[in-house]
């Protein structure tokens, strides 16, 4: 011990002044009864038990710390640290046997030359230290050396660490490749590589990129990082664009792990999601299930044209094209029946163009001819458009499924005599749907749809066929569709029912739901023409077969019905096995799109489901299928990764060895001892026994006091 010092905490002159007075008072106040009573030694007891409280009072008023410094003899220490997966002990010649006697060999030859050794075993994490090599299991199905190095540089952090060893054949199935990263190491790390060091033929799609969205007509790059590792001659890379070969490229293996990247060109030419593959293509491979990776590519149209085709002129059709000219992206071209001709303020003939989608308003009648309704018909099978049918008193509607192919209604009766105002509300379990959820950019109060303006009924009786869902109805004992949406035979389908929503939109002043109607159809126009989805939530999967150890990474965006990207969703996921038991795992949005990560520990099959909300609203939901195979994903390259080995030796200013290098490398390691000083202070006033002390104290000489006749 050194260095001892004092510091008062709380000390000056009228303290000081303080404890004198009290020390005096103390030494001056004994008086007794009788004299005769009084005896030396009491006195003395007193005298020392109130010197006593008099120094603890002064602990406790001035609060001194008392500091010295110790010197620590700190011994040499080894820190092993050895790979306990499963395809440590699938090596050629490898076993549990002889990994053991490799780390018992290493163990005594530095503890007979005097170093502390400590094993640490480690596969998807570092564990804690062994005691016992006996005990070791190689069972791990997973490696990340990257976490291992991190943790590694932590432990023992006031020991005396002189060197790590290493001993892995270097295969790694997670986290980052210790090539690529940074090493923070306080001492040397000697690794010992375990396996064949030749290449076996493992060629591997590392990971692909491509912009979330792009336009019809535009060049993308897809980039694809390539792992091309083996002996062949060539290997060939194909490009897939939803199940179908677009493009091939061949590339000239290594016999080393170097990244390789390749660079496709496409040009899509039609609006949707696009689901891109890249995809290896081997005679024979160690693991053909890293020879896939996939991603999607959103194309949005920048220009949708929709013919709104009349069978008589109303002011139904002036409001919904008021409305279309509100939407920039789309062109709105009107097509009148009358007379048996068509008749169209279009310089280009709207038969020759490619038609996005239809309004169809009182079409067909029942003065619409046959040659009028196969053109149209020629038209709907051709593009496959959207169709939004607006129903009147005009609309013939056995014309209208057969131009369709499908029926709209089961049942209807017209009301000849007039139209009926109604009052209408939003189906209650349909609150949700896009149409009209994202009413006002995606922020829809609570009680802004509570009371919708009424609309004009031209129907007694309505029954629309299975395939539709009303999102608007009548409030009547018995209800009505007014709006209803269906999703069949490749295309969005909508149908209105009531009329006058002009009239109603116009004149509603309440502040809330002022141009609500607008709103309402401008959604459903969207919605119709949406070719990228059919769901805000647009998620995948990197593939769908994994082996056991791998991790599953899903990705994806959030959109509302505009097409704009929601960056606060709050995604709700779980992974789901064949007994149905949940696990839950984060998707969270990472500056460019949503992703998570899914270890997959046990073989079978499972399913992720994933919902998204903001706020009270859902937004979406994704589900997909995968399959973990009983091949651990250790066993996919079995060989030793001597390149990652040497790497992480040359970056901490450590040496690659064979196990049967070792022994002659020992004398390089310095086994040294150091010293460490240790600070130490003691704060009296902090002990919790001072005070039951000074109880204790004051007890003791009250009882002395009345036993000797003190007062």
């Amino acid at each position: 011990m050194h260095s001892l010092s004092i510091q008062f905490q709380n000390l000056n002159l009228l303290i000081i002044a303080v404890i004198v007075v009290i020390a005096i008072i103390l030494f001056l106040t004994f008086r007794r009864k009788n004299q005769q009573s009084s005896k030396i030694r009491y006195l003395l007891i007193l005298m020392g038990i109130r010197m006593s409280i008099f120094i603890i009072i002064s602990v406790i008023i001035i609060k001194p710390i008392i500091k010295w410094t110790t010197v620590e003899r700190l011994d040499p220490i080894i820190a092993i640290f050895i790979d306990k997966s499963l395809s440590m002990i699938a090596h050629k010649d490898g076993s549990r046997d002889s990994l053991t006697f490799i780390i018992e060999n290493v163990r005594s030859g530095f503890e007979n030359i005097g170093a502390n050794v400590k094993v640490f075993p480690f596969g998807s994490s570092l564990e804690k230290e062994v005691q016992s090599v006996e005990d070791l299991q190689f069972d791990a199905v997973g490696t990340d050396l990257s976490k291992m190095l991190v943790e590694g540089g932590k432990l023992l952090s006031d020991q005396n660490i002189k060197a790590g060893v290493v001993i892995t054949d270097g295969v790694f199935t997670q986290g980052e490749n210790p090539m690529l990263m940074e090493i923070d190491s306080r001492f040397p790390i000697y690794t010992i590589g375990i396996g064949d060091s030749l290449p076996v033929l493992d060629p591997s799609v590392f990971d692909i990129s491509v912009p979330l969205f792009t336009d019809v007509g535009d060049t993308v790059s897809i980039e694809a990082r390539i792992l091309p590792l083996g002996r062949e001659e060539t290997l060939t890379v194909f490009l897939e664009e939803d199940d179908q070969v677009i493009q091939k490229k061949v590339l000239k293996p290594y016999q080393q792990s170097l990244y390789q990247t390749i660079q496709f060109k496409v040009i899509p030419d039609s609006p949707g999601i696009k689901r891109y593959s890249v995809i290896i293509d081997t005679l024979r491979d160690r693991n053909p299930f890293n020879n896939v990776k996939t991603t999607l590519l959103r194309v949005k149209s920048a220009h949708t044209l929709m013919i709104m085709i009349q069978g008589d002129a109303t002011f139904e059709s002036r409001f919904f094209a008021r409305i279309i000219k509100t939407i920039p992206e789309m062109e709105l071209i009107d097509l009148l029946e009358f007379q048996n001709k068509w008749h169209t303020t279009s310089q280009t003939e709207p038969f020759q163009l490619k038609w996005d989608a239809v309004a169809l308003f009182g079409f067909p009648t029942r003065y619409t001819t046959l040659v009028q309704m196969e053109a149209v018909m020629a038209k709907f099978r051709q593009d496959q458009p959207a169709i939004y049918a607006q129903c009147t008193r005009s609309t013939d509607i056995a014309k209208l499924d057969r131009l369709v192919g499908e029926p709209f209604f089961d049942n209807f009766r017209l009301n000849l005599k007039n139209v009926t105002p109604v009052s209408v509300q939003i189906v209650k379990n349909q609150r949700n749907h896009p149409v009209i959820r994202d009413i006002h950019m995606g922020i829809l109060e609570k009680d802004l749809l509570a009371e919708l303006p009424p609309v004009g009924m031209p129907f007694i009786q309505i029954e629309l066929s299975n395939i539709f869902k009303p999102l608007i109805e009548t409030v009547l004992p018995v209800r009505k569709p007014v709006i209803a949406i269906a999703e069949s035979n490749r295309s969005r389908k909508a149908i209105v029912t009531g009329l006058d929503l002009w009239r109603w939109d116009m004149m509603t002043i309440d502040k809330e739901n002022h141009e609500l109607y607008s709103e309402l159809l401008k959604g459903l126009v969207e919605w119709l023409t949406d070719t990228l989805s059919t769901s805000n939530i647009q998620f995948h999967l990197n593939k769908t077969i994994f082996l056991t150890g791998e991790v599953a990474e899903v990705e994806g965006i959030v959109t509302d019905i505009q097409g704009n990207l929601i960056k606060k969703a709050v995604i709700n996921a779980e992974l789901l096995d064949s007994r149905n038991n949940s696990t839950a795992f984060l998707i969270q949005w990472n500056g460019l799109k949503y992703s998570g990560m899914i270890p997959l520990r046990s073989e079978g099959e499972y399913q992720i489901n994933a919902v998204a909300s903001v706020g009270e609203n859902e937004l979406g939901r994704f589900q997909q299928k995968l399959t973990v195979l009983k091949n651990p994903v250790e066993f996919s390259t079995i060989r030793q990764n001597i390149e990652v080995l040497r790497s992480i030796a040359a970056n901490t200013g450590g040496r690659y060895l064979r196990p049967d290098e070792f022994p002659s490398s020992i004398d390089d390691i310095s086994l040294e001892f150091t010293t460490l000083d240790k600070r130490h202070e003691l704060k009296l006033w902090r002990w919790h026994g001072i005070f039951i002390l000074l109880i204790f104290l004051l007890f003791s000489e009250w009882v002395i006091r009345r036993l000797s006749g003190y007062q």
